[in-house]
């Protein structure tokens, strides 16, 4: 379980690499926006901005997804994701 969450981890440092996100860190909102898209990589692959703020100097879309629905979506596929393991082990 440990490497499957360091792969995941690793996954989403590379896509937020590849998308610009450590290029802002000079305030807090850059450090949140990096986090928010390391943990939600597979919604930075889809080309959504996950960035604190607006940046209009960028392309792609540049809008945030309400916390509350990002973290619902996460926690379903984390939940669902759990349990389709524990039934494979039974």
């Amino acid at each position: 379980m440990r490497l499957i969450l360091i792969v995941y981890l690793v996954i989403g440092v590379l896509v937020a690499a590849a998308r610009n996100y450590f290029e802002r860190l000079d305030n807090i909102r850059g450090i949140v926006s990096l986090f928010i898209a390391i943990v939600l990589w597979p919604v930075v692959v889809f080309d959504i901005d996950v960035r604190i703020g607006r940046d209009d100097d960028e392309g792609g879309r540049n809008f945030l997804l309400p916390f509350g629905f990002m973290w619902s979506i996460a926690t379903a596929r984390g939940v669902a994701l759990l349990e389709a393991m524990g039934r494979s082990r039974d």
